[in-house]
């Protein structure tokens, strides 16, 4: 029995010693299973972050979606903020009726204007007898359209952008309004950047993504057709936030190439960074030829480059990022698209004359267009045989000069006319073209674009035109068209003055019977005043040298001044003024019915405009409302 139960005790024993090597084997082998697996892990999360990596992220993915929706929400707020700011002045340009023209070009049968006979103006007639003079006819002219005075808080708003946001700023060539909307524009980016992300080493993807953002705004603010123009502003106004909005998207995209290399290795084997290549090389090529120096003195190049450069970016964009990317291009590429089709629908092609002028200027009339532009717009132009081959595919904006069919008191033809100066060397290759002086010459013209936009001279008391050089082709349509609505009674306007600064008189031959047909129109049909001043800075060389300094000489135009001096814009606005007030008294009005500025020329003549309509006192200018509209 003994033997036997200590047989069992060994047995037991054994069994569990055995037992035990069994469970410190499996506890062995389970300690290195585990191990592996958890450098399997470990490796297969870094395989996965470094993909991650190359796929451009970094940081939080959803975060910086989430920041470039609010900047496209931002986006839109203030577009809507602009919109129903602009709302009273949509309503007013689309109730006079004068919105319907100005979008294409088109043909019209040539009006003619009946000369009006003595006697015989709409039958009216009465005969006075002044004492000591002759006897007279005395015609019944169209009484003009009743002044609406300005509300006082439309007067007060309008006398605060005068002399705050007009007054031009003097270190971009912007008004201290555009500055600061190019500021709050940069504020609103600054702010999608560091929101809950102030490590862009780490998160990378945060520069990339606030870049990709604006492209949207980008493209709306670059295309000829864009609509932001619902907004009362062309294309050419809104260039300097295109810039703007430009120079952030490089500059944000470059950052995120740099920071995710100071993180991870460059390798041109990944297709991920291959692409990254391309859209910084894009960025080089949109920045460089964008600099004003290299814009200005080759533009052709600049628009070549340009094309080129955002076709290689957005194409490298997609194969970049293409989930994040995709929406925005599409954006994009919907918006230039549009944009193209409508201007082929406004390209009109035929045939035109070229003719040589006074003062190194030519003049180009189409055969067949005569009507769907506004006075004050302008075309790019398009010569197929001019300076050689490659410059038939250059085109250049050039203002129309003359008002449409329909809207000129002159009796002629009223096609769509252009005048140039040879200044640049395309307009230099047009005046010594072989087909100078040639009838039939083919041309295209893009357009009608720009003008007054919202800025409805006609609804005004009074209207001051003021154009440096050449700018005279966006005022003196203006002065045309304001002439013919008196004639018909369809304007408010009392008085209109236009002031001309040039260099040399030589060029007033080109618009002295011009000028003098629709002065003497003016006075003889219309209770409209009209006052020309003419300004010449450079004094004829047949002139006696004492008589070269701020002298007055004959003038060729009727009923207008000739002086050798620069005129003074802040004493001409404040004069005009001074007698929209005294005309607003004597009609019993409380304010003036408003006096519209409309001028075009040199920077510094716009300048001097923007800061002369700052300065009007206080009183006077609530009591006018004084509103600019400066071209370009």
């Amino acid at each position: 029995m003994d033997s036997l139960l200590f047989a069992r005790g060994l047995v037991a024993e054994l069994a569990a010693e055995h037992s035990h090597g069994h469970s410190v084997a499996n506890a062995s082998a389970s300690s290195s299973v585990a191990v592996s697996a958890a450098v399997r892990s470990a490796t297969a999360s870094a395989v996965s972050a470094s993909a991650t990596a190359a796929r451009g992220g970094g940081g939080s993915s959803h975060g910086n979606t989430a920041v470039a929706r609010d900047f496209q929400s931002a986006f839109g707020l203030a577009v809507v903020v602009y919109l129903l700011f602009v709302t009273p002045l949509i309503a007013g340009w689309a109730a006079n009726g004068r919105w319907k023209g100005g979008w294409i070009l088109c043909s019209s049968a040539t009006r003619k204007v009946p000369a009006v006979a003595a006697g015989e103006k709409d039958g009216k007639t009465k005969t006075e007898k002044v004492e000591g003079a002759v006897v007279m006819d005395v015609f019944d002219r169209p009484a003009p359209l009743r002044v609406i005075p300005a509300s006082a808080v439309t007067a007060h708003l309008r006398t605060l952008h005068n002399r705050v946001l007009v007054r031009p700023f003097p270190l971009f060539h912007l008004t201290l309004g555009q500055t600061a909307l190019c500021i709050i524009y940069e504020a609103v980016v600054v702010f999608c950047l560091f929101f809950h992300c102030l490590d862009h080493l780490s998160n990378f993807n945060r520069t990339a993504a606030v870049s990709v953002a604006q492209l949207p705004a980008l493209f709306l603010f670059a295309g000829k057709n864009s609509a932001l123009s619902i907004l009362g502003k062309s294309y050419e106004k809104m260039n300097y936030l295109h810039r703007v909005a430009g120079r952030l998207v490089i500059l944000l995209g470059v950052l995120h190439a740099l920071f995710f290399l100071l993180k991870h290795p460059f390798d041109l084997r990944e297709p991920i960074q291959q692409s990254g290549m391309v859209c910084v090389i894009a960025c080089g090529l949109l920045l460089i030829p964008s600099i004003s120096y290299v814009r200005n003195s080759f533009y052709q190049f600049f628009l070549l480059s340009h094309i080129a450069g955002w076709i290689a970016f957005l194409v490298g964009l997609y194969h970049h990022a293409p989930e994040f990317t995709t929406p925005y291009l599409v954006f994009c590429l919907v918006v230039y698209a549009l944009d193209v089709v409508i201007r082929v629908g406004k390209t009109r092609m035929g045939k035109g004359s070229i003719v040589a002028l006074p003062a190194n200027t030519l003049m180009i009339q189409s055969h067949t267009i005569s009507s769907g532009f506004r006075a004050g717009q302008h075309v790019w132009l398009r010569t197929w045989k001019t300076g050689g081959w490659w410059r038939g595919w250059e085109t250049h904006p050039f203002t129309i000069a003359s008002a449409p069919d329909g809207a000129s008191p002159l009796q002629g033809s009223h096609r769509l006319t252009l005048l140039v100066k040879a200044v640049g060397d395309y307009t230099k290759a047009l005046h010594k073209g072989p087909e100078v002086s040639l009838v039939g010459s083919s041309a295209t013209a893009i357009g009608p674009y720009g003008g007054p936009m919202l800025t409805d001279f006609a609804d005004a008391q009074s209207v001051i035109l003021i154009a440096g050089g050449s700018g005279i082709t966006f005022c003196a349509p203006l002065l045309e068209e304001l002439v013919y609505l008196a004639t018909v009674g369809k304007t408010s306007v009392r008085s209109v003055t236009l002031v001309w600064t040039m260099r040399d008189a030589e060029l007033i031959e080109s618009y002295q019977a011009f000028l003098s047909g629709l002065v003497d129109d003016a006075r003889e049909k219309t209770a409209l005043e009209v006052k020309i001043s003419l300004h010449v800075t450079r004094a004829p060389l047949n002139l006696p040298p004492e008589n070269r300094v701020n002298a007055t000489i004959p003038s060729p135009i009727s009923h207008s001044t000739l002086s050798l001096a620069r005129p003074s814009i802040a004493t001409i606005l404040h004069d005009v003024a001074v007698d929209a007030v005294c005309s607003a008294a004597r009609m019993n009005l409380i304010r003036g019915g408003g006096i519209v500025v409309g001028a075009c020329g040199p920077r510094k003549l716009i300048q001097e405009v923007r800061r002369a309509a700052g300065q009007v006192p206080v009183a006077k200018a609530v009591a006018v409302r004084v509103a600019v509209s400066c071209m370009p």
